[in-house]
């Protein structure tokens, strides 16, 4: 049985922002870290600092860049400037995007966006979700679904205080690569 591997590389920033992170010659990807669980489903690559992975446990990932309090006063409370929790799941993109619709609509989320079409990498195509809470603060959500194989997604979940239909988030969507395992 061929088994199928979730390839996740979030860059997390625009590829000219990362080449002028890098010296002259150097692949802007080298500077990135690297994390995927040991069960190989996926991988992802993220800019550290700013970027950090909080936690990892079994198919999820949970990564952050702090807020202001949280890196001056150095504690780990609350919510960070942005987070991207990273999730494989069971089901399809429609039925998963149908449900996280339902849901911010429950929590009474301002549906900003979608569900919409979305491109990765290699041509592979998802759905996302763009959505708005205003109370107690106003925080952003945008969530995005592609098949794993037939019964499974991954779902990317950005949540952050400034808006997330920008194109450094757009650009870190469309470098998530799916695809067999080696």
């Amino acid at each position: 049985m061929l088994r199928r591997r979730l390839l996740v590389i979030a860059a997390l920033s625009l590829a000219p922002w990362l080449a002028s992170c890098a010296p002259s010659g150097e692949d802007p990807a080298s500077r990135l870290t690297w994390y995927g669980p040991e069960t190989g489903e996926y991988r992802v690559g993220y800019l550290e600092p700013p970027w950090g992975l909080v936690d990892a446990s079994g198919t999820s990932a949970f990564l952050r860049i702090e807020s202001a309090l949280m890196a001056t006063a150095g504690l780990d409370a609350g919510e960070g400037k942005f987070e991207l929790r990273v999730t494989v799941e069971p089901g399809a993109p429609t039925e998963r995007i149908e449900r996280e619709l339902a849901s911010a609509r429950a929590r009474g989320e301002a549906i900003l966006f979608g569900p919409r079409a979305v491109t990765l990498a290699d041509g592979a195509s998802g759905l996302e979700l763009l959505t708005r809470r205003s109370d107690p603060i106003e925080r952003y959500f945008r969530v995005v679904v592609a098949a794993v194989d037939g019964g499974r997604v991954v779902r990317l979940a950005f949540a952050a205080t400034p808006p997330l239909d920008t194109a450094e988030v757009d650009a870190m969507i469309a470098q998530v690569e799916i695809g067999p395992e080696s």
